[in-house]
């Protein structure tokens, strides 16, 4: 008996998700809006820390694999952004979701995700994804259709009218979006070996336990 051929999105392109499941794409809308002009504060020792990767961003940008970017630069921005608060919010990594949206079926791994835990420390409710992206020979994932794919997934899980949040980035290129219903918003280019620009990467982090 032949396998059934699974009914699915390409994610080698963003827009194939966008135009499939009738996404209406923007760059301005409240929660984007409100979510790009806080300002927070990072304590004097973090501000040294950040001040450390992003220099080391910016001398082994090209030389680090995704691993690497992940443990000498992701973590430390984390870090730097004091998200976690017991029972309450917490940084997951490598997290599979699931679902069937519109009657495509999708299975994605989740490079970091920021949500409420469960009793046992799992996942739920799940708010913001972070997808990162280092291009590898023969690589056809766009990241960015793989997080809003993980944000589509989680606003059906979620099943509460709330915006979802997320994040992805090539290197030092960070890019920040909204989906609320069927909005999906984005944000102007931030890069990370800017220091301006990695503040304001931290400050949008913070304000996630504000948001949640």
């Amino acid at each position: 008996m032949a396998k059934k051929l699974k009914n699915t999105i390409s994610l080698t392109d963003v827009a194939n998700v966008i135009e499939k499941l009738d996404l209406y794409t923007t760059r301005e809308c409240k929660h984007l809006q409100v979510w790009w002009e806080n300002k927070g504060a990072i304590s004097p020792i973090y501000e040294i820390l950040l001040e450390q990767r992003r220099k080391e961003l910016e001398i082994n940008l090209s030389a680090w694999n995704e691993e690497e970017l992940k443990m000498e630069f992701v973590s430390p921005v984390f870090q730097a952004s004091e998200l976690n608060i017991e029972g309450k919010i917490k940084v997951f990594y490598e997290r599979p979701l699931e679902a069937t949206l519109q009657g495509y079926e999708f299975a994605v791994i989740c490079d970091c995700i920021v949500a409420t835990p469960t009793q046992a420390g799992r996942p739920q409710n799940p708010y913001f994804f972070l997808q990162e992206f280092k291009k590898a020979k023969g690589d056809t994932i766009d990241p960015e259709a793989q997080m809003l794919v993980a944000m589509l997934i989680a606003q059906q899980k979620n099943n509460n009218n709330k915006p979802i949040y997320g994040g992805w980035f090539r290197g030092e290129n960070w890019h920040f979006t909204t989906l609320n219903g069927n909005e999906y918003c984005t944000a102007p280019t931030l890069f990370a070996t800017r220091k301006e620009d990695l503040q304001q990467i931290v400050y949008m982090l913070q304000y996630l336990k504000t948001l949640v």
